[in-house]
């Protein structure tokens, strides 16, 4: 059978930050996973609806709440968490700083040709 997939997320006031439409073939029972690509949302809680549509004419809908937090992940979170959740962006810029250096130096000790002595 063939089902019709909505699925759309939205904040507590009811702002829509994403729909997106699918489809799937069930033949008993189906597990359903879905990933939104380049989806940011910020802080606050949120659901996500999902809509299905078979037989034409049956219609059911699934709500899941759920929230995101003050959660970072990257070079800048890791700063952000060094320093007790203070976004201090000249930490994050000293930590890719000495990253470059270093990896500059690495590669300059790689390729340098040797020194040749003669008499």
């Amino acid at each position: 059978m063939l089902v019709n997939l909505t699925f759309t997320i939205m904040d507590e006031s009811g702002t829509v930050y994403a729909v997106d439409k699918d489809f799937i073939v069930v033949t008993t029972e189906e597990v359903l996973r879905k990933k939104f690509k380049a989806l940011f949302l910020s802080e606050g809680k949120y659901t996500l609806v999902l809509q299905t549509l078979y037989h034409v004419d049956v219609e059911d809908e699934f709500k899941q709440e759920f929230e995101v937090g003050p959660e970072r992940k990257g070079i800048t979170g890791m700063a952000v968490d060094w320093i007790g959740g203070e976004c201090k962006w000249w930490l994050s810029g000293i930590i890719v700083g000495v990253l470059i250096v270093g990896f500059a130096w690495w590669l300059i000790k790689k390729f340098k040709k040797p020194k040749r002595f003669t008499k």
